[in-house]
């Protein structure tokens, strides 16, 4: 196995997480202050302020974040652009361990006080395979993709990784994808049982594509045999992750498939592209060499220079290989002791946390373990996982409406849920846009369960600088409304031949009242 090597893997595995983290930071850079500012919809001060006074060690641990030290809009800002900075110098392959650990740290102290709008299985899967990178990546100033630079070579790294390190990410993305499969059966819902769900998924998703849209038009049947495939690449393949190593690539593959057929369809942030990165770890280099040959033979045969290169690259693999094994003891040592201690430590809170979700059947939460991963959870380090466990069968969209006089409504619009009928669903991924999903599960529930939500139209009546930079059109752009309310939308996608004769993806029926109206007396109603 150690024939094969991971060097190259790993190289290009930690640039595909940096690249992961640097449109999450982007992302939410554009939001940050918005959503937690001191006029943002839930400040970040105000959530911190209760405890402002108590020692700070204990408050750390338990609600680890930096804003404890700073939560002005400004540190706000300058946590994600630090963040940012950081993954930028691991994407290029530069102190990609300590890049890795600044990232993991600071997105770690935005989810931490994301509330509701960083609650996504996405953001702690991140945080959990940030913190393996930590010790998988290099700590030498370059990683092995700069070495094959003479300038680079003494400063670079080309010891192969831990393969107790690989077996820790194929252990992540095992219990990620098997989870996800088992809960949908253990819910109890329906539609899962029956095999519709797939019939109801690409039309109540939060964001559909426009591909999305098209596979909602596909015959009940051949959704119903997607489902079947879902349960057998989520149930079955994953087992195939701990087989030998062609039949591993195997499995990659059709993972990788799945991916690709969500990705398309609809739009959740990074998790495709992050699940995808984690499926590079069941191949090794001389799988990604092979593939890297094939494909020069086929495209790049008029080009010999290139392919002289191929070639010297294959002359040189085993030099390579047995180069790593001439590494100085030291340097390796230091990474295994570090592997080890993992080691303890992940089994520890994999047993533990499998331990707290039988006492959360049981009604026995006790013991060591629990205790320990009680401890953990705070930090993500190790987590559970399963998406889409009960099915969605209705879209319930809220419109949110201002009026001058109570009578005429005008609909504000937002950048990318539904709302327009003949706007086409919108591609957005890798950046998720947080109030658009919210509203999403908002509207699954009730305005008492979502009071940030009267806090955004608050601010929306006092035409808020914030509130505003999150939709796409405000119709009172010259004076804020004196009524603001919101209704709910039962919508539903169009068919082929009525988006042809009238230009609408969607249809809607009002169904009700979400938000009574609210009148801007007095200067109260205005967001502190």
């Amino acid at each position: 196995m150690s024939a094969c090597g991971f060097k190259l893997i790993r190289s290009l595995f930690v640039r595909a997480i940096a690249a992961i983290y640097l449109s999450a930071f982007l992302s939410i850079n554009s939001q940050i202050v918005a959503l937690y500012g001191q006029q943002g919809i839930s400040p970040v001060t105000k959530l911190l302020e209760p405890a402002v006074g108590e020692p700070i060690l204990p408050l750390f641990l338990s609600y680890p974040t930096v804003f404890w030290f700073n939560s002005s809009d400004a540190a706000l800002t300058v946590v994600a652009i630090v963040g940012a900075f950081a993954s930028l110098l691991a994407l290029f392959g530069v102190l990609c361990g300590p890049s890795l650990l600044v990232a993991w740290f600071f997105y770690l102290s935005i989810v931490t006080v994301g509330q509701e709008f960083m609650s996504f299985q996405w953001d702690i899967l991140l945080l959990e395979t940030g913190f393996l990178s930590i010790f998988f990546a290099s700590w030498r100033p370059f990683d092995y993709l700069v070495s094959t630079r003479k300038a680079f070579q003494r400063m670079a790294d080309s010891c192969e990784p831990s393969i107790v390190m690989i077996w820790l990410y194929r252990l992540l993305l095992f219990r990620l994808m098997f989870e996800s499969g088992l809960v949908k059966l253990l819910s109890g819902d329906q539609t899962w049982r029956n095999l519709t769900a797939m019939t109801y998924h690409f039309e109540t998703q939060p964001l559909p594509t426009p591909i999305g849209w098209l596979a909602q038009q596909l015959p009940n049947v051949l959704l119903m045999a997607t489902t079947v495939s879902v349960f057998f690449i989520e149930l079955v393949v994953p087992f195939l992750i701990f087989a030998p190593r062609k039949v591993r690539a195997i499995s990659g593959c059709f993972l990788i498939f799945l991916q690709i057929l969500i990705l398309l369809t609809g739009s959740y942030c990074f998790f495709n592209l992050l699940t995808i990165s984690l499926c590079l770890l069941l191949l090794d280099d001389r799988m990604i060499c092979g593939v890297a040959r094939a494909f020069t033979r086929v495209f790049v045969k008029s080009n010999k220079a290139y392919s002289s290169q191929v070639s010297e690259m294959d002359n040189n693999e085993s030099n390579q290989i047995e180069g790593t094994r001439n590494e100085s003891s030291v340097v390796r040592r230091i990474p295994s002791r570090i592997s080890k201690a993992l080691v303890v430590l992940v089994a520890l809170l994999v047993v533990g946390l499998s331990v707290s979700s039988v006492a959360r059947f049981t009604g026995s939460a006790q013991g060591p373990l629990y205790m320990v991963a009680s401890q953990a959870i705070p930090w993500h380090i190790v987590s559970s996982y399963g998406l889409f466990a009960v099915m969605t069968t209705k879209r319930l969209e809220i419109s949110v409406e201002g009026s001058m006089d109570g009578k005429v409504w005008e609909e504000y619009v937002f950048r990318f849920k539904p709302g327009p009928l003949n706007r086409a669903p919108a591609i957005v991924a890798p950046h998720q846009p947080r109030l658009d999903w919210q509203m999403w599960f908002a509207a699954l529930g009730s305005v008492g369960e979502n009071l940030w939500f009267v806090r955004f139209c608050q601010m929306l009546m006092s035409n808020s600088p914030e509130a505003l930079s999150l939709i796409e059109k405000n119709p009172f752009a010259s004076k804020p409304p004196k009524y603001i309310r919101a209704v709910v939308y039962d919508y539903h996608m169009t068919d082929l031949s009525t988006l042809f004769q009238t230009g609408n993806w969607w249809r809607r029926e009002r169904l009700g009242e979400y938000l009574p109206p609210l009148t801007k007396i007095d200067e109260s109603v205005r967001p502190r």
